[in-house]
């Protein structure tokens, strides 16, 4: 198997993931199954516009989640969506403060 074969077949499974998740919005979901039974390459410009929206948000949702879960870890508690605000609003100010 050459790597990109290997590449669109990693890329289909985690594809097949997010569509039994149940979080993507039917136009996401329909774009998707598309590009598993297809390629990418394959998909118009709207669709290639709605599947990198879909990828996007995605991974935005998950960057945010790791960073609330590393300033978590590091005070040692979970944080209200106020608390982590707050956290970050004030986060010069503590620095300042630790020198």
């Amino acid at each position: 198997m050459d790597s990109t074969s290997f590449y669109e077949e990693y890329l289909n499974d985690i594809l097949q993931q997010l569509v039994e998740s149940k979080q993507l919005e039917p136009n996401q979901e329909h774009v998707t199954k598309f590009v598993i039974d297809n390629i990418y390459n394959s998909l118009s410009e709207k669709q290639r516009n709605v599947f990198n929206y879909m990828i996007n948000t995605i991974k935005n949702a998950k960057a945010m989640r790791s960073a609330q879960e590393e300033k978590e870890k590091a005070l040692g508690q979970t944080l209200s969506p106020e608390q982590y605000n707050n956290y970050e609003k004030n986060k010069e100010t503590r620095q300042e403060t630790m020198k």
